[in-house]
């Protein structure tokens, strides 16, 4: 079996300042995807979209914003999701406290719908809405700064592959949820070196059958190294780690994968 897809995109996004305090951002977009499975199938999904975000800053201190997207598919029809946030600093400290909400909607791939022995062509989009709050902090005159962000998440007709019969194939799972902590830190070691931590906690749950949701780890934990040796060369490296998930096998069972450690080595040079 071979698959070729392709998948072309066009932007345009304009911004239009009334006042220094405000910003408002308008754009259009248009993808294009095809598949084609030699002897199996050809399928192609066209998608328009519009968007409008203004943001608002009020006395250098708080920042408001908004927005609002739709989508038009030629296979799933329209959809309008939302989305607002708030961002308020306190200078004197180098506290920054922010916020937001937003809706979510999600199609199904072309590989979701068609993928031979495995997609669904009967998947219906994913629908989600969800909020964080957070708080940000610098120290030690900007050359420590850390994070912490509550999130939760909800779904409706979430996308999985999941094991039905002897096959695994694409579901929609009725409604779902995941809510869970992030921590981030970043340290200046030196003017040339910067050491990051990050660890996010999550606790998912398919409410149906109060399983986690599939391949979604509890633990992940980021570790990072940068160095710019040369003003125009930044090497880093990043190692991340996956604590062990759930993977259902049918039947209401399920067993959990092990855990998993990714190391990341590169650079990038800047030629002018």
């Amino acid at each position: 079996s071979q698959i070729n897809t392709r998948r072309r995109e066009f932007e345009l996004v304009n911004h239009f300042h009334a006042a220094k305090w405000n910003t408002l951002s308008v754009g259009l977009e248009h993808r294009n995807e095809r598949g084609r499975n030699r002897g199996t199938f050809r399928e192609e999904i066209n998608v328009q979209s519009a968007f409008v975000q203004d943001e608002v800053r009020l006395f250098d201190r708080l920042f408001l914003s908004g927005g609002v997207r739709l989508e038009d598919k030629d296979v799933f029809g329209s959809e309008t999701t939302a989305r607002a946030g708030a961002v308020y600093l306190v200078r004197s400290w180098g506290t920054r406290l922010r916020g937001s909400w937003g809706e979510g909607f999600r199609a199904p791939t072309l590989n979701d719908l068609f993928f031979p022995g495995f997609g669904n062509p009967d998947l219906r989009p994913e629908r989600s809405e969800s909020w964080d709050a957070g708080v940000e902090q610098k120290l030690w005159q900007d050359r420590i700064r850390l994070g912490f962000t509550y999130f939760r998440n909800s779904f409706e007709d979430l996308i999985q592959i999941l094991r039905v019969g002897a096959t695994f194939t694409g579901q929609n799972v009725a409604r779902a949820r995941t809510e869970g902590i992030e921590f981030t830190s970043e340290v200046d070691l030196l003017d040339t070196l910067v050491a990051s931590v990050n660890y996010t906690y999550t606790d998912s749950e398919i409410l149906a059958t109060r399983h986690p949701i599939p391949r979604e780890p509890a633990h992940r934990w980021n570790f990072g190294l940068t160095w710019e040796p040369l003003r125009r060369l930044s090497l880093f490296t990043q190692v991340h780690v996956v604590s062990e998930q759930f993977e259902s096998t049918g039947g209401g069972n399920g067993v959990f994968n092990s855990g998993h450690t990714r190391v990341d080595v590169g650079g990038t040079y800047r030629l002018v």
